[in-house]
C-alpha cells in the first residue's frame, strides 16, 4: 500500500464519520425539538390540572367556611338547649320539692282530722 492508498482511507473513513456525526447530530437535533414539543405539552397539561385543583380547593374552601358558619350555629342552638334544660330541670325540681311540701302538709292536716 502506498501512501496515496493510505490517504483516500483516511479521506474516506474521515468522510464517513462526518457523515455519521451529521446523521447523529440530525437526530439528535430531532429527538431535542420532540423532546421539547413533549414537555411543553406535558407542561400545558400540568398547568391545566394544578388548575383545576386549584378551582376545587377554592370551592372546598367555601364549602367548609359554610361548614364552620352552620357549626358555629349548631354550638350556640346546644348552648341554648342545655340552658333550657337547665333551666326545665330545675323547675321540675323545684315542683316536685312543692308536691312533697303539699303532701306533707295534707298527711299532716287529715292526721289533726281523724283525731
Amino acid at each position: 500500500m502506498t501512501q496515496d492508498d493510505l490517504e483516500q482511507i483516511r479521506a474516506i473513513v474521515s468522510s464517513a464519520l462526518s457523515a455519521n456525526n451529521a446523521v447523529l447530530l440530525a437526530r439528535m437535533r430531532a429527538i431535542e425539538e420532540h423532546l421539547d414539543r413533549s414537555i411543553a405539552g406535558l407542561d400545558d397539561d400540568v398547568n391545566e390540572r394544578l388548575d383545576r385543583i386549584e378551582r376545587r380547593l377554592d370551592l372546598l374552601e367555601c364549602r367548609f367556611t359554610a361548614f364552620e358558619f352552620q357549626m358555629a350555629g349548631i354550638g350556640k342552638s346546644l348552648t341554648a338547649g342545655e340552658k333550657l334544660d337547665s333551666e326545665f330541670t330545675a323547675t321540675q325540681i323545684a315542683q316536685q320539692r312543692a308536691i312533697d311540701d303539699l303532701a306533707r302538709r295534707i298527711t299532716k292536716i287529715e292526721q289533726r282530722l281523724n283525731q
